[in-house]
């Protein structure tokens, strides 16, 4: 469903908070089959903010990758979703997951692998380059994306290449992705709008139009400048499909905006992956919800951003007397 959603991304070789020395803007998509075609580069990192897009491109490229091997047998897109293996030693891994063995891996290595690292923010800051002994694939390339706001210093690259020299190599590239522009934000309203309409979800479809939907975005004042954040964007048109004028929209707070979202969130997600038709619907989604609600509000109490599964102590997240207290203070 996301795919549909897709668009096309912006991206440059300069961070996107950088506006001053913005150099040029290329399309995503071109310059990533660039870095495929290329000789010489065998390391694209992508860059961007949070919800900017990241994981939806790279889940557009592997659907994009194993279309083109359907036709003419090339490159092998292996996608790894790096959050499920914290320690970064995730290729063999992942391979062995789906019953490959050690020949058929070693076979594998004989071919031209894409693999789509997704997420290297939300795992220990580790070489990947050499915990995954990438050195004994000489055919493949390595796109990974990261948060731009998790890589510090001036040799983070070093993570991700096969080299303590202190340079640069030359086989490694990275790009940012940009901030949505007008156009951007339209499109992907048109899209929002095609895809509930396909699904007849839409009980309104000749009022709601894409001028509707721009209407109703600029009640959301304290967002205005989200728009060009693309999860943004579709939390608040996720939140204007399933609302009415009659909910006084403008009054909302991104708290409400975000609850909303979750529990719509939760709701898909029972109604596809239930199979206890008689569970009571609304009090795993309140449950789902406040268990949300407490377990982001115990990270910021601890300045975390990232939940590590081995180290954490997950009794506070379900059993906790103070942590309501707190966050009725803080949200006020």
């Amino acid at each position: 469903e996301g795919l549909k959603l897709y668009v096309e991304h912006l991206c440059d070789r300069a961070p996107a908070h950088l506006e001053n020395i913005r150099l040029q803007q290329f399309g995503l998509s071109a310059e990533v089959k660039q870095f495929l075609d290329s000789k010489d580069k065998n390391i694209l990192l992508i860059q961007g903010n949070i919800g900017s897009g990241k994981s939806l491109f790279l889940r557009k490229l592997e659907q994009d990758l194993w279309q083109e091997y359907q036709n003419v047998k090339d490159r092998i897109p292996i996608h790894i979703s790096l959050f499920r293996y914290y320690d970064g030693k995730c290729v063999e891994a992942l391979l062995q997951d789906n019953g490959f063995n050690e020949a058929m891996i070693l076979e594998l290595k004989k071919k031209n692998v894409v693999f789509l690292m997704d997420g290297y923010d939300e795992i220990a800051m580790i070489n990947l380059f050499q915990k995954n002994e990438l050195g004994a694939w000489p055919n493949a390339k390595v796109i990974v994306t990261s948060r731009a706001q998790y890589l510090k210093g001036e040799n983070y690259y070093s993570k991700f290449v096969n080299s303590n020299s202190g340079k640069k190599p030359t086989s490694f590239e990275e790009i940012f992705i940009l901030p949505f522009n007008n156009d951007q934000i339209i499109k992907l309203i048109q899209n929002h709008i095609k895809l509930i309409s396909e699904n007849n979800e839409l009980p309104l479809a000749h009022s709601r139009d894409t001028n509707w939907y721009i209407q109703k975005l600029r009640q959301f004042h304290f967002f205005q400048e989200s728009f060009t954040d693309p999860l943004i964007l579709k939390m608040l048109l996720d939140t204007l499909f399933v609302s009415s004028d009659a909910d006084l929209l403008s009054k909302k707070t991104k708290f409400n905006i975000y609850t909303d979202f979750m529990k719509n969130w939760f709701l898909k997600q029972y109604i596809r992956n239930s199979s206890n038709k008689e569970a009571n619907e609304d009090y795993i989604i309140n449950f789902l919800t406040t268990y949300a609600e407490n377990f982001a509000f115990k990270l910021f109490l601890k300045g975390e951003q990232i939940a590590d599964t081995e180290a954490i102590d997950w009794n506070p997240f379900f059993v906790n007397t103070d942590l309501n207290k707190h966050k009725d203070l803080v949200l006020g």
